[in-house]
């Protein structure tokens, strides 16, 4: 193995690492959000609480390293974790 394909190789492994998992719910709560809906819009989508609602952004937020949730927006889909096929 060249010093080029180790390089390229290691630099993959360490993206598919720094891909955080979101849950399906969390996925659900931020493509939502990501398409303007509001917190009850979303609870209303999904039946759930605006507590549980929260709950899920929170939790996305924490596994983005999002200060709030356009920034775990913009984080999800920067590292490709938010997407229809992501899901």
């Amino acid at each position: 193995m060249s010093l080029i394909e180790w390089r390229r190789q290691s630099m993959e492994s360490k993206l598919i690492c720094a891909t955080p998992a979101l849950s399906p719910r969390e996925h659900d709560v931020l493509m939502l959000c990501a398409k303007g809906n509001t917190d009850d819009g979303i609870a209303e989508a999904l039946h759930i609480s605006h507590s549980t609602v929260r709950f899920h952004m929170r939790n996305a937020c924490t596994k983005l390293d999002a200060v709030n949730r356009r920034h775990a927006i913009y984080r999800a889909c920067s590292l490709g974790c938010l997407g229809p096929e992501k899901h």
